[in-house]
């Protein structure tokens, strides 16, 4: 019996000695030196969602671009200092126009639409970070696009039919490629007014980017050809 007793004690001493020479590894670090938890996936931007926000942005964007069919293209940007507003309020109407038509996976759904009075809503943040998002430019005053605010439900809301604010439509969308932070959309630039050309093949490049937990496309360049 004692040496039962005896065996039962030194067992439990082998056990409790192993349990202390045990260690966990430390998590991994991050790339940018924080920790992470192990086996959390990293986040990634959803690549059908870049691909159809990166369609709307194109449409809007050869509208709004002058230049074709020969360079140098001039894509909406910022207005020069003291002058007018340029083709920047065309390009964020022809945003909230395509975007209104539908397109359910672009990043900017939910964001503007059109209910059944004809009347464009859009969230009272959106507009402006559609313009530093997409063209670079920071606080873009709502005010000077003549749209009602509708302060309690933290929108601003119209009624206007918008232009096609160029010489230039867009034609057929072709490709679209989403890789190494980018994205690439070929599609056609059809005149309004068809003289020499029929179309102009061009192609719109965006760049990925990330704030926070939100990824957004950058307008990098419109090339043709």
């Amino acid at each position: 019996m004692r040496c039962y007793r005896l065996l039962t004690v030194l067992l439990l001493l082998c056990l409790c000695l192993g349990g202390c020479g045990r260690h966990t590894e430390a998590p991994p670090l991050a790339s940018g030196g924080g920790t992470v938890e192990s086996g959390a996936p990293a986040a990634e931007p959803d690549r059908e969602q870049l691909a159809e926000t990166a369609k709307v942005l194109t449409q809007a964007v050869v509208r709004c671009t002058s230049g074709f069919p020969e360079g140098p293209l001039t894509p909406p940007s910022a207005p020069p200092e003291g002058e007018g507003p340029g083709r920047v309020p065309s390009f964020l109407c022809t945003v909230i126009y395509f975007q209104s038509q539908g397109c359910p996976g672009s990043l900017y759904a939910g964001e503007f639409y059109r209910d059944s009075d004809l009347m464009y809503h859009l969230a009272e943040d959106a507009g402006p970070r559609v313009l530093e998002e997409v063209l670079g430019i920071p606080d873009w005053d709502m005010s000077t696009m003549g749209f009602e605010h509708d302060q309690a439900a933290g929108e601003y809301l119209t009624g206007l039919e918008f232009g096609l604010g160029g010489s230039w439509d867009y034609g057929e969308i072709g490709e679209v490629t989403v890789e190494d932070g980018r994205v690439t959309v070929e599609c056609q630039a059809v005149p309004l007014f068809p003289e020499e050309v029929e179309y102009c093949p061009c192609r719109c490049v965006y760049t990925v980017e990330q704030t926070g937990d939100r990824f957004f496309l950058r307008l990098e360049k419109v090339e043709v050809g």
